[in-house]
């Protein structure tokens, strides 16, 4: 139900290369993966006329960018809607590619909404479509051809289509039109058809039969439902992607095959019969056949097709891949949630429009495998994208926009292209009224010449996106602290910002009010990927108290200096590593100081069981002491016996990895090794490098089953330091997780139940580095495709100090296990 845009073809591109900056990273070091980091795109928005309405389709044409949509009128940049200075422009306007300025001497005036837009490839004739009867007050019904120069209509083109049109492409023999339809020039031709690029008329040899869903009889009012109890899809094209010389013709919409073949809502045809051809990554990635979804862009360059689509029950496939345009082979599948609505390939990197929210199945690093908030008022949507089309990759591109209106939205609609100056352009239209937080309705643009954008400010926290009828929440907690660690230390510690056009960012810590920097530390970060910055300030006095504020630069703008904040050295050295964990109490305490069995440090008699390949002996969190690796495919521990955990309780360890797929940290199980059984109580790392504290708690749902859960949206930890994670449960339904000291966040009932307490597990086994998570899915959405998540369930890194606690732990008692970590070298 989301509009489209036709594919548009690319050509001339050149791949940007892996341009790796070189700068120290000081403490933190992101693992290394194939990203783009010399992104040439602007970040910040150039000068652009908007809008009064919603933009549907966007065409950038030599030096004129044409916008469609629901709008009736035109305004220059920073203008209000009763400014005085709109210009009438219905359904569809022409700007300056240069500019952004309004061509006064264009205009169509088409009396309904243009959905879709496409050039001839000569350059004569522009065709519009979408839902109007009439352009320039002479009757056209649904699709028309104009004067590209003055928007006056061609008279001599009419294909009388008799209803809805939501896709046009222009080949040199051909213009292909995809909507609702089920007439085109008064005879019978549903859905898909070719027509004569003069005439209009009908080419009555191009035949292609739409496969259609069945329908849905369910309970009225119940989950994917509606009222009546019987959901009926009829097999609409949404896009069309042409090759000007005709020889590849892809179309995509929520059908569920074409001409007898149910493989999906994507399909390769013939252009001149309408017959079906290969196209091999709907075996791989179908789209509208494991639920209700469709096709919602394609786009075409250098014999690669890219397709995106959306989907209506949570969990369908809203990502982006890109295939081989002879067969459809699969070349990358990057699988996000969040509808996509437009693609355009410029200069090697895919740009996509979405309100991507969530990629958990890919790899993480710069393929982005974050998870994000697990309702939809934890949601932080991220509307605009770049991504390597050599691998799908992340660029360091991501300007954002707000949606807006009755089904917000943001961007729907996206073209690229390069100019005859030899300036890039990005242009988007949409449902938006702000971009990077500055009014701009419907309509904006992005020019080369990057490195504009001004990096965030540290220490402040991110709002996720607000929901009908919910309360704005967090999603992203990324507060500046300075804790009182080892003798005479504090140790401060700096979520990395984000900036819409570079990737690594140097950031700047001055004490007390000082003008001086005291530490200058560096680190790559994306929006969803936040590494923690942590520097030591040593050789201060006891029980003096100072302050931090720090500021991030991209080597060409800097921005303002955090909030200050403040902390109070300790009056004498924290107490001995050994010392300071026996006071907290734990029930089981793996030192793993030696080989297996690991001893119980506590006496209580819970040792350990190495499992598979784990190597004891190595370089351990605190000086003097070992640890043990595991190898992220068998290697694992677990208890030699049952521990018995009351409902109340706490888990522990010290981690280091620079693993991007993720695995199982400290988890409970009532099998003592293999997959299987009932796993429970989970400190989870994602692939992304992010943490998670679960247990699973009242009674499951769509989406599997009910946890209590805690994930901070953000911060990273897979850098090759050690961390502590620390998470703590009540025993009546109210949760906290920690790294390294700060409180990443709480959580009291699962998301769908705020009363929700934890299960509970009266006896199980103990393990760390691995428990099987299949029936633990802390991810939104339905998994439709059975993708695993996270793509490894081992831990692929270092463990030590691993204990559980028969009792919660306090923001104090975390704290002193990390001051104690940190005064023994952690």
């Amino acid at each position: 139900m989301r509009p489209v845009r036709t594919g548009r073809i690319f050509g001339g591109l050149v791949s940007l290369g892996l341009l790796l900056p070189a700068i120290a990273l000081a403490t933190v070091s992101s693992p290394a993966e194939a990203v783009i980091t010399g992104n040439v795109m602007s970040g910040t928005a150039s000068p652009m006329w908007q809008t009064n309405g919603i933009v549907r389709s966007v065409l950038v044409a030599g030096n004129t960018i044409y916008a469609g949509g629901d709008f009736t009128a035109v305004r220059p940049p920073g203008t209000n809607v009763g400014s005085g200075q709109s210009v009438t422009r219905n359904r569809v306007a022409a700007f300056n590619a240069t500019t952004g300025a309004v061509i006064t001497t264009f205009n169509a005036n088409a009396n309904g909404r243009v959905s879709s837009m496409s050039m001839s490839p000569d350059g004569t004739r522009l065709y519009i479509a979408g839902s109007f009867t009439t352009v320039g007050g002479v009757t056209r019904n649904r699709v028309a051809a104009v004067n590209p120069t003055t928007g006056a209509l061609i008279t001599s083109f009419n294909a009388n289509v008799g209803s809805t049109v939501n896709a046009v492409a222009a080949s040199s023999s051909a213009v292909y039109i995809g909507g609702a339809f089920t007439r085109v020039g008064g005879v019978t031709k549903s859905y898909l058809a070719s027509v004569n690029p003069t005439t209009g008329a009908l080419n009555t040899g191009f035949n292609t039969v739409m496969g259609r869903r069945p329908d849905l009889i369910c309970t009225p009012g119940g989950f994917g439902c509606n009222d009546t109890g019987v959901v009926t899809y009829n097999p609409t094209v949404t896009v069309i992607a042409v090759t000007p010389d005709s020889s590849t013709l892809l179309v995509g919409g929520n059908f569920i095959g074409t001409n007898g073949n149910n493989t999906g809502g994507m399909a390769s045809l013939d252009p001149a019969t309408g017959a079906t051809r290969s196209w091999g990554a709907n075996s791989v990635q179908p789209i509208n056949t494991n639920c209700v979804g469709r096709v919602s862009d394609i786009s075409i360059a250098n014999g690669v097709g890219y397709v995106t689509g959306e989907g209506d029950p949570p969990g369908c496939y809203e990502g982006t891949y890109s295939a081989r345009l002879s067969d459809g082979a699969l070349n990358w599948n990057s699988s996000c949630l969040g509808a996509s609505q437009a693609i355009a390939v410029l200069n090697g990197v895919l740009y996509k429009g979405s309100h991507e929210h969530d990629c958990a199945f890919n790899r993480g690093g710069s393929y982005s495998g974050y998870v994000g908030g697990t309702s939809r008022g934890t949601f932080i949507h991220r509307h605009l994208i770049g991504q390597d089309i050599t691998d799908g990759s992340s660029v360091h591109w991501s300007p954002d926009t707000n949606g807006a209106g009755n089904q917000p939205v943001g961007p729907r609609a996206l073209d690229a292209a390069t100019l005859p100056s030899g300036t890039s352009v990005i242009v988007v239209g949409g449902d938006f009224t702000l971009v990077n937080d500055v009014r701009q309705q419907g309509l904006t643009r992005f020019v080369s010449g990057g490195d504009t954008a001004t990096p965030a400010v540290p220490g402040r926290n991110i709002n996720a996106d607000k929901w009908v009828d919910t309360p704005i929440q967090v999603g992203m907690r990324l507060p500046i602290t300075a804790q009182p660690t080892a003798a005479g230390t504090l140790t401060v510690q700096i979520p990395a910002v984000d900036d819409a056009d570079t990737g690594v960012l140097t950031y700047r810590i001055y004490r007390d009010g000082g003008n001086t920097a005291i530490a200058t530390l560096s680190v790559e970060s994306f929006p969803w990927s936040r590494p923690v910055l942590r520097y030591n300030d040593t050789g201060l006095a006891a029980g003096s108290t100072h302050t931090y504020r720090v500021s991030a630069s991209d080597g060409v703008r800097t921005s303002a200096l955090s909030t200050a904040v403040s902390g109070t050295v300790s009056a004498g050295a924290p107490p001995a590593f050994i010392t300071a964990y026996g006071n907290v109490n734990p029930d089981v305490w793996w030192r793993l100081d030696g080989g297996s069995p690991a001893d119980d440090n506590t006496g209580n008699g819970h040792t350990g069981d190495f499992v598979g390949g784990v190597t004891p002996g190595q370089p351990g969190a605190v000086n003097g002491d070992a640890a043990v690796t595991l190898d992220g495919s068998t290697g694992y521990l677990t208890s030699s016996a049952q521990i018995s955990e009351p409902n109340a309780f706490a888990e522990a360890a010290w981690f280091k990895t620079t693993s991007t797929t993720g695995g199982v940290i400290v988890a409970q199980s009532d099998r003592q090794t293999g997959p299987g059984g009932n796993t429970d109580r989970l400190i989870t790392m994602d692939n992304n490098g992010g943490l998670v504290f679960a247990m699973k708690a009242g009674l499951s749902g769509p989406f599997g089953v009910g946890t209590i859960n805690i994930r901070n949206q953000g911060p990273v930890f897979n850098d090759g330091q050690w961390h502590l994670v620390v998470g703590s449960y009540d025993g009546d339904g109210n949760a906290a997780l920690y790294v390294d000291g700060w409180l990443q966040g709480t959580a009291t009932g699962t998301p769908f139940d705020p009363t929700a307490k934890a299960n509970g597990l009266a006896n199980s086994y103990l393990r760390a580095g691995y428990a099987d998570m299949t029936a633990v899915q802390l991810r939104f959405g339905i998994n439709f495709y059975n993708n695993k998540w996270p793509l490894s369930h081992f831990f692929d890194g270092s463990l030590d100090e691993v204990t559980a606690f028969n009792h919660p732990l306090t923001q104090a008692q975390v704290s002193s296990m990390f001051a104690a970590g940190v005064g023994a070298g952690a």
